[in-house]
């Protein structure tokens, strides 16, 4: 059967993707990339297997609930909210490279103001494609051949997890391959710097999970209750005042 993998903009996104290319693999599946480009990490690869893993960025719910392939797994990865407000924030302000106009525009905006002025202005004007493209999956969410996988869940127990995630899929994955991929894919090994050791001018930040919590201030708090509380809730995170 196929399945499908959905990743969303700043969710650990090129992670994600790296780690079920390699399931692909393991598994002797094709692989079709929505989107592609030249990036290693989003070209298809075609094995000629009866199945194939789909991997989706930022997707419609209809896109991938389409005619045919109804009852095959989907996979979410997702990311706290809280946590994609800091992460976007950095990136559009310093890293991100494949910068549309809308991006670049808000680059400059971003320059120019505070850090706590700037969250301000992407949380006011509502603009974060992975909180978009959830608030169309969150009527779906129940649905039985529909999986989740938490970027923070990988943080804290990445071999239970991804495990976990996989089997979802109907693939399958051994312990010794799941801890090559740990190492293999692991924030040290590819940043060579330690979790939680900061840099604002890296794609890989900072590879922790909860950093909302280090630049939400009471107004940027206020401001995205008012805008994704009800969010957070269907996804099962906390909103941002407690």
């Amino acid at each position: 059967m196929d399945c499908d993998v959905c990743t969303f903009h700043k969710c650990g996104s090129n992670w994600f993707r790296r780690l079920y290319r390699e399931v692909a693999t393991l598994n002797a599946l094709n692989i079709e990339v929505s989107k592609p480009t030249d990036n290693a990490i989003n070209t298809s690869i075609f094995v000629h297997s009866k199945n194939t893993l789909r991997l989706h960025r930022n997707p419609k719910p209809y896109q991938v609930l389409k005619d045919g392939t109804a009852d095959a797994p989907i996979l979410l990865c997702m990311r706290d909210p809280k946590d994609v407000v800091v992460s976007q924030y950095w990136s559009w302000k310093n890293t991100h490279k494949n910068n549309s106009a809308k991006i670049l525009r808000y680059r400059e905006k971003l320059t120019a103001l505070s850090v706590e002025d700037g969250m301000l202005l992407l949380i006011e004007s509502r603009e974060f494609p992975y909180l978009t493209a959830m608030e169309e999956w969150a009527p779906v969410l129940g649905k039985e051949n529909l999986h989740v996988i938490r970027y923070e869940d990988l943080l804290s127990d990445f071999a239970k997890a991804f495990r976990k995630s996989v089997e979802s899929l109907g693939l399958h994955i051994g312990e010794p391959e799941t801890q090559a991929l740990e190492e293999k894919y692991s924030f040290r090994n590819i940043v060579k710097r330690e979790p939680g050791v900061e840099n604002t001018t890296s794609h890989y930040r900072k590879g922790v999970s909860g950093d909302w919590q280090n630049y939400f201030t009471d107004s940027i708090a206020a401001a995205f209750d008012e805008h994704y509380a009800s969010l957070c809730a269907s996804l099962g995170y906390d909103k941002a005042v407690l």
